[in-house]
């Protein structure tokens, strides 16, 4: 995961999208996280939020999990 500022973002904005095809990428202000960003392929794609959705998914199962151990 690659963590870039907001201004690294606006200055080299093609050299950050193509790093998003390969890795993970946190947009960052002042040192806090904003946006997270992933590379898709179509295949990963069955709706324009299904990506979304299955990680908000992922999220709250790993809290429910942390609730009961």
């Amino acid at each position: 995961m690659r963590f870039v500022s907001v201004r690294e973002l606006n200055t080299k904005p093609k050299e950050i999208w193509s790093i998003v095809k390969d890795e993970e990428v946190v947009i960052t202000s002042n040192g806090k996280p904003l946006p997270f960003f992933q590379g898709l392929r179509k295949r990963h794609l069955k709706g324009p939020s299904a990506p979304v959705r299955r990680s908000r998914a992922l999220i709250a199962l790993e809290e429910m999990q942390k609730k009961v151990s």
